[in-house]
C-alpha cells in the first residue's frame, strides 16, 4: 500500500527514491512494492517515508538521466511477456524538488534474463545495460522524449571462473562510462574480467581492451577517482577492494592494490556497492555478510588505507549512498527491512549512525536533486 502523501514544507529536507525488491529469488524474499519516495532531514539525519511513486517488480537498479529528466529502471526477473527476459523502465521525472512523480514512459525488453545494471552515457544518448543471467551487454540509443530505442549493440561475453557455483559462466554486473577517457567498462563477475569498449555516436560499442582480475575475484561494481586516473571495484566473492590504475591506450591498464573489503572477522563476506567522496579522499564500501561500512583514505590513491568498518545497522547492506552535501552515507540493509542514516565527519569521513526507519528489502537508493546549501 502507498504511503501517506506528505508535501515537501521544509527546505532542509530533500527526496530520496528507494527502490526495493518485491519477489522471491534465490537470494532474497521480497517484501516490498516498488519504488518509494522518502525525505533526508539533512539537520538531523532523519528519515522519512513519504508515498509509493510506482508499483513495480524488483527494480533492483536505478539511474538517473545526467539532466534529471527521466529516470531508468531495471527489473531483475527472468520472464518478461512471455519470454524469457528481463525488463527495462523508462519514466519521466517531474517537479524533482516538491511534490515528485514518475510518469511511466515504455516498458521493453532488456534483451536477455536478469538485467543487474543500466546507465545512460555521459552524454545521454545511449543506455548501457548488463544481463547477468544471459550473460550479455546491450546498448540503447536514448530517444528526444527520453524513451529507449532497440539496441544498436548486443553482445554475447564468454568466459567463467574457478568458483563453480557463481562463475560457471559470463555473469555481467555492471556498466558504466569513465569520464577520463570516455570508455565504457564493464565488470564481469563470472569470468574476473574488466572489459572496455569504445562508444560511438550510433550507440554502438566496439571492444577496446581486457583486464584480468585474480581468480576467483569476482568484480561486481566500479567507481571512479574524480580528478586522477584511478578506479576502484569492489570484488565480490574475494571480499576484497581492487585499485586500477587505467590508461586511454589499449592493454595498458593494471590492477595497483588489492585491500582487504573489511576489518570484521568474518569467513563469508560479499562486498557490493561503493562510493567516493567528490573531492576523492575518501571511499565507503558496503559488506554483505560482515554487515560494516568500510571506510578507506585515499590519501595515496594508488592504496587505499583501511581506516575503520563499522556496523551498518543492519543486516545485508546492498546499496549505499552520499546525500548531495556528503553529510550523510544512506545505507539500504536489504535483508533486515531497514533502512539507516549516519552522519559523516567530512574531515576525517568517519560515521556515526544517525536514523534508521523500516523499509521492505531495499536495494537501491538515488537522490534525485541537489541539496539546498547547509
Amino acid at each position: 500500500m502507498a504511503k501517506k502523501t506528505k508535501p515537501f514544507t521544509n527546505t532542509k529536507k530533500i527526496p530520496i527514491l528507494v527502490s526495493e525488491y518485491t519477489s522471491t529469488l534465490d537470494h532474497v524474499r521480497g517484501k516490498g512494492t516498488g519504488i518509494q519516495l522518502m525525505e533526508l532531514d539533512l539537520s538531523t539525519g532523519e528519515l522519512f517515508h513519504l508515498r509509493q511513486l510506482a508499483k513495480l517488480e524488483n527494480p533492483s537498479y536505478m539511474s538517473l538521466s545526467h539532466n534529471n529528466s527521466h529516470l531508468y529502471a531495471i527489473s531483475e526477473v527472468c520472464e518478461f511477456r512471455g519470454k524469457r527476459d528481463g525488463k527495462i523502465t523508462s519514466y519521466q521525472l517531474s517537479n524533482p524538488n516538491s511534490n515528485m512523480e514518475l510518469i511511466e514512459m515504455q516498458q521493453c525488453s532488456s534483451h536477455g534474463a536478469g538485467p543487474a545494471y543500466c546507465r545512460p552515457s555521459l552524454d545521454d544518448s545511449t543506455l548501457l545495460n548488463v544481463n547477468y543471467v544471459h550473460e550479455n551487454l546491450t546498448t540503447h540509443p536514448i530517444l528526444a522524449d527520453g524513451t529507449i530505442n532497440t539496441p544498436s549493440s548486443n553482445i554475447q561475453l564468454e568466459g567463467n571462473g574457478p568458483i563453480r557455483q557463481r562463475q560457471e559462466q559470463a555473469h555481467p554486473h555492471a556498466i558504466n562510462q569513465n569520464p577520463h577517457d570516455q570508455l565504457v567498462y564493464l565488470c564481469d563477475l563470472g569470468s574476473d574480467s574488466l572489459i572496455r569498449y569504445q562508444l560511438d555516436t550510433s550507440s554502438q560499442v566496439d571492444f577496446f581492451d581486457k583486464l584480468k582480475l585474480p581468480a576467483g575475484s569476482g568484480p561486481r561494481h566500479i567507481v571512479y577517482h574524480p580528478q586522477l586516473n584511478y578506479s576502484y571495484i569492489s570484488l565480490e566473492l574475494s571480499s576484497q577492494l581492487a585499485t586500477i590504475h587505467h590508461s586511454a591506450s589499449p592493454n595498458d591498464t593494471k590492477v595497483c592494490d588489492l585491500s582487504a573489503a573489511s576489518s570484521a572477522n568474518n569467513d563469508v563476506n560479499f562486498p557490493s556497492e561503493l562510493t567516493l567522496t567528490i573531492d576523492g579522499k575518501f571511499l565507503y564500501l558496503a559488506n554483505r555478510g560482515a554487515n560494516t561500512i568500510s571506510l578507506f583514505s585515499l590519501d595515496n590513491p594508488a592504496k587505499p588505507e583501511l581506516v575503520e568498518s563499522i556496523d551498518c545497522g543492519g543486516t545485508t547492506p546492498r546499496h549505499i549512498a552520499l546525500s548531495p552535501n556528503e553529510e550523510f552515507l544512506i545505507v539500504a540493509n536489504q535483508d533486515s527491512d531497514a533502512l539507516v542514516s549516519f552522519q559523516r565527519d567530512k574531515t576525517s569521513g568517519r560515521l556515526i549512525h544517525a536514523h534508521t526507519v523500516d523499509q521492505p528489502t531495499p536495494c537501491f537508493i538515488l537522490f534525485p536533486t541537489e541539496s539546498p546549501a547547509s
